[in-house]
């Protein structure tokens, strides 16, 4: 009878902390859904896809240079993308390295106007990505009216592209490390699993770099982690049913690997865009003590003016002498 009703108190444990953990997750989660659907989530979802088509190539050529200046050749990098866009999206894969590569063998001839908008079409995506990531906490919140202030913002919206394109470049090459061994072999045999948690640490980088506030880190990386499965099953989804329908290529004929690329890059950008959202409700069914602070890249970036104002002048009150 002890050991029977050890066992019964020890379910009741377990069932109480299930119960604390995944009560507020369901509440969290229907009201971030709300949430998302009132401020117009679907439509900032689809700008924000095509934004990410229309700067998909130019952030390829980035990341291949990048990768081309630190390694000191471009190949292995463009089979690894290959490689990887052709388990996520097969359907746009070769269109999209091909442009990439032909950028690169013409990056002498580039002038100063198509470097303009290769820049230019990359800071689309990313400005949209921080103003959409950032919307649920400045919604009703001051705008930052002073010049340091704002030039603070646009150094940080720089910075944040850089880290963005260096993490989705880290991303993909660890993704493909599985892939370099023998098939039959356990790391080939848990491949998708590790791609899971390569998606799951480029969702938390996403989110460590253009969520604008102090937020904790289990909370966000455990959304990232959903979220990567989810991504992963829409990728499935889109692989095994959608693009074998014939009627899209009838429909759109040449066409049709980008509008299913625009279509697989919006409901991608819906589940971020939602991420966001929920680690907001959960913010605020479970607000952070004052005395366990988390830490934010972009907050701590934006108060550097207003530190440096503060200290200026508490510099120049105390060099003023003193009243007679």
């Amino acid at each position: 009878m002890t050991a029977r009703s050890n066992r019964i108190d020890g379910l009741g444990k377990l069932r109480a902390r299930l119960g604390r953990f995944f009560r507020p997750a369901l509440l969290a989660g229907g009201t971030s859904l709300r949430a998302f659907f009132r401020a117009g989530g679907p439509t900032q979802a689809a700008a924000l896809a095509f934004y990410a088509l229309l700067a998909s190539i130019p952030l390829f050529y980035l990341m291949l240079s990048l990768y081309g200046a630190v390694a000191g050749d471009t190949w292995s990098a463009q089979v690894i993308l290959r490689r990887q866009l052709a388990l996520i999206a097969p359907f746009v894969d070769e269109v999209l390295v091909s442009r990439a590569r032909r950028l690169l063998w013409a990056a002498q001839g580039l002038g100063w106007e198509s470097l303009a908008f290769i820049l230019w079409s990359s800071w689309l995506l990313i400005g949209a990505l921080e103003r959409f990531l950032a919307r649920p906490w400045r919604e009703g919140a001051p705008k930052s009216t002073t010049w340091p202030a704002r030039l603070a913002d646009l150094a940080w919206s720089a910075l944040a592209g850089v880290l963005f394109v260096i993490a989705f470049a880290a991303a993909l090459s660890v993704a493909h490390l599985p892939r370099l061994e023998p098939p039959g072999s356990l790391w080939r045999t848990v491949a998708p699993v590790w791609g899971v948690c390569c998606l799951t640490g480029l969702y938390g980088t996403v989110y460590l770099l253009f969520l604008p506030v102090r937020r904790p880190l289990t909370v966000l990386f455990g959304v990232a982690l959903v979220l990567a499965g989810a991504a992963y099953g829409v990728s499935g989804l889109f692989i095994t049913v959608v693009a074998v329908l014939p009627r899209y290529h009838l429909v759109y004929g040449s066409l049709s690997g980008a509008v299913l690329f625009l279509l697989w890059l919006d409901y991608h950008a819906c589940l971020l865009v939602w991420g966001a959202w929920f680690v907001h409700a959960w913010q605020q069914l479970h607000p952070p003590a004052a005395s366990r602070r988390r830490f934010a890249l972009g907050s701590a970036w934006r108060r550097l003016p207003g530190r440096f104002k503060r200290r200026s002048e508490a510099m120049a009150d105390s060099q003023e002498p003193p009243a007679a």
